[in-house]
């Protein structure tokens, strides 16, 4: 009988023993599987951040490209301005050019037809016209004073010049190689006073005898160092006694 009650006791002990061993693995399964998505878990938390992170990133970057876009389409807007009012610039500034070119052939034309070629030579410069008045004897000997031949061309050229109302009229003085004689030195020391003074008489026959506005008058005395060398006359120092008159666009 007792050897019965061991074996029922070594049954029960057996059971509980399993069920010991099941409980535990049981515990260890749930603990592994906490773990496991715990571990999980956090990584698709990291994800999730990091997914975020691109994503502000991402959004930042566009919102960069959206405003450079802008500022490029901006600047392209100056540009094609800017383009248009050089273009608008240049046209206003070529009609400019066509316009001076219209009046100076349209002053060379009226001049012309004041003057003869024995009189008178005209060029057309670049945004000028240049007049050489080959009048020999223009002045006296060592005088200022306009000869009565050279007050008679300048009678005929004066309404033309006063009609170029937008033009500059620079009259250059010129004298022949000798310096002023004793009789004159006084008044003109060298041919640099001469010279001048010759400018500036025609200049006052402009002025006070046509009416030719003062603001668009320039005297200008050269002596004899740029020497026009006009004219065919046997005496050389004639050939200086003359005037240019330069005319050209006024600075607005």
């Amino acid at each position: 009988m007792k050897k019965n009650i061991r074996q029922e006791r070594g049954v029960a002990v057996i059971p509980f023993f399993l069920l010991f061993v099941l409980l535990t693995a049981s515990g260890c399964v749930s603990t592994s599987k906490y773990d496991a998505l715990e571990e999980q878990f956090n990584s698709s938390q990291q994800e999730k951040a990091t997914l975020e992170k691109s994503n502000e990133d991402l959004s930042e970057s566009l919102k960069k490209e959206q405003k450079d876009n802008y500022q490029l389409k901006s600047s392209n807007k100056d540009y094609k301005n800017e383009i248009a009012e050089l273009e608008k610039q240049t046209q206003e500034l070529e009609r400019q050019k066509r316009q001076q070119k219209e009046e100076m052939d349209s002053m060379v034309v009226a001049l012309e037809e004041k003057v003869n070629t024995n009189e008178a030579k005209i060029v057309v410069m670049e945004g000028a016209l240049k007049m050489d008045l080959l009048e020999r004897l223009f002045f006296k000997k060592g005088s200022a004073e306009v000869s009565k031949a050279g007050r008679d061309l300048l009678r005929r050229i004066a309404p033309v010049l006063k009609n170029a109302v937008d033009q500059e009229i620079l009259v250059i003085g010129h004298a022949d190689p000798l310096p002023p004689s004793d009789r004159i030195s006084d008044k003109y020391p060298s041919n640099w006073e001469l010279s001048a003074a010759r400018a500036t008489e025609v200049v006052r026959i402009l002025q006070w005898g046509y009416g030719i506005s003062p603001d668009r008058l320039v005297a200008q005395g050269v002596a004899h160092y740029r020497p026009l060398q006009l004219g065919n006359g046997k005496d050389p120092v004639q050939k200086e006694r003359a005037v240019e008159i330069h005319l050209k666009a006024r600075n607005k």
